[in-house]
């Protein structure tokens, strides 16, 4: 199953053959491969791996399973390992598929080793964080693409102390409302609740992922040049850790949800 935005058709009668055509192509494209679908992924599958997927039906499994052991046998071992993680997301609990992944990770091809799209050290383990306060679809695609980065992905939910004191007001949704939602997250390995404040306590924040043994942090893209981030990019680089930027997205916000809802 895949979900589109809403979109505008034209209709082109100067053309040979009179025909419809989508207004603006763009949403269609990042519908399906994300906000950086001008990048191009080589390892990206849109039938397994489309951002706009929804639900893996079991004609969707068989797709995945024949294309993992064509790219296989054809010896394209990065794609396998690629459409493998990919599956994963949606069949967590596919032992023998782990296994296989396990084990093509450890092949060289050309002198490398092989991992997946967007491979960022040995991907043992990632770290994203945020409030997740009325939690919508941007938070979805966040952690979606999170734990596409890493085999294990630990949710650092920020307590309602730390946004209390950071941004003098206390979230909507409750602590512990807000870590029951991302537990039962299947794109979640791990939640912790994060106590220090990235603005206020930056050494401390720094020491406290260090204690969590994460190699990568993902952080939400809105972040990326911000001051705050720059200085803690280069703290968390001297500790080894190495920081990326997941796509933002920018139509929807809980801020923006707060906004209409006073509206109405």
């Amino acid at each position: 199953m895949t979900e589109f935005p809403i979109f505008t058709l034209n209709y082109d009668e100067s053309a040979e053959k009179p025909c419809w055509s989508v207004a603006e192509p763009s949403y269609i494209l990042k519908a399906l491969y994300g906000m950086d679908w001008q990048t191009p992924q080589p390892d990206f599958d849109t039938v397994i791996a489309a951002c706009n997927l929804r639900e893996f039906s079991l004609l969707t499994e068989c797709f995945a399973y024949s294309r993992i052991l064509t790219n296989w046998q054809c010896g394209n071992i990065s794609k396998t390992v690629s459409l493998a993680k990919f599956t994963l997301h949606y069949l967590p609990e596919d032992k023998l598929l782990s296994l296989l992944v396990n084990h093509l990770k450890g092949i060289p091809k050309k002198g490398e080793l092989l991992g997946c799209v967007n491979q960022v050290n040995d991907k043992s383990g990632g770290l994203a964080l945020g409030v997740f306060d009325l939690f919508h679809i941007g938070h979805l695609r966040y952690l979606k693409y999170a734990r596409e980065q890493v085999d294990c992905l630990t949710v650092a939910v920020i307590s309602d102390r730390v946004c209390q004191k950071q941004k003098g007001k206390m979230p909507v949704i409750p602590q512990a409302h807000r870590v029951e939602i991302i537990k039962a997250l299947r794109c979640v390995d791990q939640v912790d609740v994060m106590d220090v404040s990235t603005e206020l306590e930056p050494q401390k924040m720094v020491s406290w992922v260090v204690s969590l043994k994460v190699n990568t942090i993902i952080v939400v893209g809105m972040w990326r040049d911000s001051e705050r981030w720059i200085r803690l990019t280069a703290l968390f680089k001297a500790k080894g850790i190495h920081v990326c930027f997941a796509p933002a997205t920018d139509t929807v916000s809980s801020t923006s949800i707060v906004a209409r809802i006073k509206n109405r």
